[in-house]
């Protein structure tokens, strides 16, 4: 119940005002005590006033007891509650009271009777056992003198009864006020400790709800005082705490929509190893769907390669700073590691990030092949030049028939070379996009059948058996002219090389709804499955030493594809080994 502000503050209350009331009545009741005693010892006093003048006349006390007797028994009406004892020699000579003994020290104060006899009227609130319980009365002792001489004590005892009864009803009535005093306080209490406690259990319901994230809150400013200044803090406080959430919030939004929206994959662990952060980049590069957050980096790091290992990286790079490449999953990645460190500059944890390198790993790969290709691709040529030259220095141009023919093959190879750098140019043109076409309506059929006679020397030289499948009409589109007719003679001069003599070579030309299709099909060597996704790849020959023999460079069909694929469309190659290989494309109609 005390762990309750409203109670405390009801207890507290009445402890105070129950303090203080019992320290006034107990201070009342003192009071009230000391002033009815001191009205008893008045009371005795004027009544030993009346006595001892009529005593002090008697210097023997015994000798004049019937006397003395007469004189404590005079005053009637004084002698209610009082009994009065005149002593001398420790024997009672007279009393207002029924005595068995004259002994003093039986019914008297001996303490009090030596103070009289001394000379020292004192008084004493003595308690007496009598039939009915105790019995308080007030004795009071005066000297009675002669002259000088102390010759007796006159002695006053007063029945405290009734003074008693007086006070201990106003101690009732006291314990009364106090208990109808403390009923009241507690009511005023309850009231007041309400007024105080309700604003701030309200504020702490409030609060408890915006603990839970609900911080749509308003306290009630009902006063002016400490505790309304504090209601309005704290809805200062609730307002500011939204706004900062809401930034808090944009902020987080804008973070996770870089995180998850970046090409790289990101990691984050605590210095424990647990994920605190892992977007779908990295889930998706390291197949890594079941890892949730608060997992542990070593249940991901299992599938991973060893250096990626938490203690392999620790042990490699000690500062958690470095860079690193990794192959996984056929693909490649450049891993970053870097920590972050909380305001004390400690170190909390490491940040983890996958850059898939995989492509650009693949084109400087191919990069590095095709330098390597266009030095191998050069180097034959010029080997041949350079030693053709050298014979011919060392004196074979003396031999006419001999340095003619040294001469065409130096001549023969300069050709290769020449068109070894027109198609590296040509291509370099496609890759930096400076070639533009020259878009016109033409026949197809006129096309083929050009091509067809521009190479019909070679055509009868290989005794080739050519079958032609061509719309009965003119058959119109727009195309650059002077490209597909490349692309055209690139794809029979292939067919043609690579069919043996005597063999059969069939063009298909066709119209499919808005587009034109065109094939070469040879009865040639064919070419192997495993060969079929890189023919169209620069440099690539399925079989190098012969292509080289027949005078290819390696990149016809790369520029045919470059080509078809700037008209809109697409080029492909069947194959099968032995057997023939048909070499197709397929572009709009732009009409």
């Amino acid at each position: 119940m005390l762990k309750s502000l409203r109670w405390r503050f009801i207890v507290i209350f009445l402890a105070l005002v129950l303090i203080a009331i019992v320290i006034s009545g107990v201070y009342i009741i003192q009071f009230f005590e000391r002033y009815n005693y001191d009205l008893v010892s008045s009371r005795l006093d004027d009544l030993s006033k009346l006595m001892l003048p009529d005593l002090e006349v008697h210097s023997d006390l015994i000798a004049d007891a019937n006397k003395v007797d007469k004189i404590i028994n005079g005053p009637q009406g004084l002698r209610i509650r009082e009994e009065v004892y005149v002593v001398a020699n420790n024997n009672i000579v007279a009393s207002t009271a029924s005595l068995l003994t004259t002994d003093a020290s039986e019914y008297l104060n001996l303490p009090l009777l030596l103070k009289g006899l001394s000379g020292i009227s004192a008084r004493q609130i003595v308690e007496l056992s009598v039939d009915s319980g105790v019995l308080r009365v007030m004795d009071k002792v005066y000297p009675i003198k002669n002259g000088n001489t102390v010759v007796g004590v006159l002695y006053i005892r007063y029945d405290l009864n009734d003074t008693d009864k007086t006070v201990g009803r106003a101690r009732a009535i006291i314990i009364q006020s106090v208990i109808i005093a403390l009923a009241v306080t507690m009511v005023l209490g309850a009231v007041i400790s309400k007024n105080v406690t309700e604003p701030i259990n309200d504020i702490t319901r409030k609060a408890y709800k915006m603990a839970r994230g609900d911080f749509d809150q308003h306290v009630e400013v009902r006063s002016d005082d400490e505790i309304g200044k504090l209601a309005d803090m704290f809805n200062h406080l609730t307002n500011r705490l939204k706004q900062s959430l809401n930034y808090i919030s944009q902020e987080k939004s804008k973070f996770e929509a870089i995180v998850n929206n970046i090409d790289d994959g990101i990691i984050a662990l605590t210095a424990r190893r647990e994920i605190i952060h892992i977007n779908q980049k990295a889930r998706n590069m390291l197949e890594a769907h079941h890892i949730v957050i608060t997992d542990h980096y070593d249940d991901l790091a299992v599938q991973l390669p060893a250096q990626l290992d938490y203690h392999n990286i620790i042990k490699q790079y000690p500062d958690l700073r470095g860079t690193s490449v990794v192959a996984f999953a056929d693909e490649t990645f450049r891993v970053k590691f870097e920590p972050f460190v909380s305001e004390d500059n400690k170190r909390r944890g490491l940040i983890i990030v996958f850059q898939d390198i995989t492509e650009s790993q693949r084109l400087e790969d191919m990069r590095k092949e095709f330098v390597a290709n266009v030095s191998h691709e050069l180097k034959t040529p010029i080997t041949s030049i350079k030693s053709y030259s050298e014979t011919l220095m060392d004196g074979a141009v003396a031999d006419p028939e001999m340095a003619g023919q040294f001469l065409g093959v130096i001549n023969s190879e300069a050709d290769r070379m020449n068109r070894i750098v027109r198609d590296l140019l040509q291509l370099s043109n496609f890759d930096a996009q400076r070639i533009h076409l020259n878009f016109a309506e033409n026949d197809w059929c006129q096309l083929v059948d050009s091509v067809l006679q521009k190479m019909a020397m070679q055509i009868k030289k290989r005794q080739h058996e050519i079958e032609t499948v061509l719309p009965s009409n003119r058959l119109l589109s727009n195309f650059d002219y002077d490209r597909v007719e490349q692309v055209i003679v690139n794809l029979l001069s292939n067919a043609i090389k690579y069919t043996p003599d005597c063999g059969k070579i069939n063009l298909t030309l066709k119209s499919q709804e808005d587009a034109i299709y065109f094939s070469v099909a040879d009865s040639g060597v064919g070419i192997s499955e495993e060969h079929l996704p890189h023919l169209f790849e620069r440099f690539y020959r399925v079989d190098k030493g012969r292509s080289r023999e027949m005078g290819g460079t390696g990149l016809g069909l790369s520029i045919a594809k470059e080509i078809i694929e700037l008209h809109g469309g697409y080029i492909d190659v069947t194959s099968k080994k032995d057997i023939g290989t048909t070499v197709y494309f397929v572009v709009p109609k732009r009409l």
